[in-house]
């Protein structure tokens, strides 16, 4: 299984790895909503996911080695493809994991995986 990351075409995105401020998380599991600017344009959005398994944070400079290897150079929000991680959370046969999606999303100081159905994107209003 190789793993190949498909990067999200949203105006979200930033243009590179540390171009979004992760500003706010509330909560992980069951439910996660992240808050974050983007640095480009002053954009403030919001992520929200449907059908959470599974969720990691780490710091930036800590983040999965082998993710850094996959992830591309541009954008700031992946998909994941024949992810290990979501193999292993649907071994548990719940019909609730049968569409995870392995999301990545890289703020300036933290990235963070979720293992999802989908994700929502917002943009707010200052």
């Amino acid at each position: 299984m190789r793993t190949k990351a498909e990067t999200l075409p949203h105006r979200a995105a930033g243009t590179w790895h540390r171009d979004c401020e992760l500003v706010q998380v509330n909560g992980l599991l069951p439910d996660s909503e992240l808050v974050f600017e983007k640095e480009s344009d002053g954009g403030r959005w919001r992520a929200t996911f449907k059908t959470i398994v599974g969720a990691r944070l780490s710091s930036e400079e800590c983040g999965d080695d082998a993710l850094s290897s996959v992830l591309p150079v541009y954008g700031s929000m992946y998909v994941l493809k024949e992810s290990p991680w979501v193999s292993e959370l649907k071994k548990c046969g719940q019909p609730f994991c049968a569409h995870l999606q392995h999301f990545v999303l890289c703020f300036y100081d933290e990235m963070v995986e979720v293992a999802a159905e989908d994700m929502m994107l917002q943009e707010l209003t200052m």
